[in-house]
């Protein structure tokens, strides 16, 4: 029986979906976790711990190099200029994927799921691998 590793997990499928079919184009296999229990209900994801991507315990160093690949693609934003870091102005950037990092986020999800209603838009967040800063647009 094999075993599988995650390499990513996201707060929403479409990203996990983009992920999954990017690796198939290289014949890795992928398997969503949680996916429909998170799209069912939003709430869910902090306890599950998002939509997890998992492949093969021997498609494992392949696969997460494919996805540290797939993340340092050139980001652009509405505008169509390369995103760049607001402090260094490096393009050397990684999209951030949402997460709970602090009670503080925990305490205001709720909140944040209620302004969603409203279709209020939120800011992407990226990380710069040059000078480690996070920031968001």
């Amino acid at each position: 029986m094999s075993e599988f590793i995650q390499i990513a997990a996201f707060d929403n499928s479409i990203d996990a979906h983009l992920l999954q079919h990017h690796l198939s184009s290289f014949d890795i296999p992928s398997f969503l976790y949680d996916e429909h229990t998170v799209s069912t209900n939003p709430l869910y994801n902090i306890a599950v711990g998002g939509i997890k991507v998992k492949v093969m315990a021997n498609d494992f160093e392949r696969a997460m190099f494919l996805y540290q690949e797939w993340q340092n693609i050139k980001l652009y934003d509405k505008n169509h200029s390369e995103i760049s870091c607001p402090t260094c102005s490096s393009t050397n950037l990684m999209r951030q994927e949402k997460s709970i990092n602090s009670i503080s986020d925990l305490l205001f999800s709720p909140i944040q799921i209620f302004l969603s209603f409203f279709k209020l838009q939120r800011k992407n967040a990226y990380y710069c691998l040059n000078c480690k800063k996070h920031f968001t647009l």
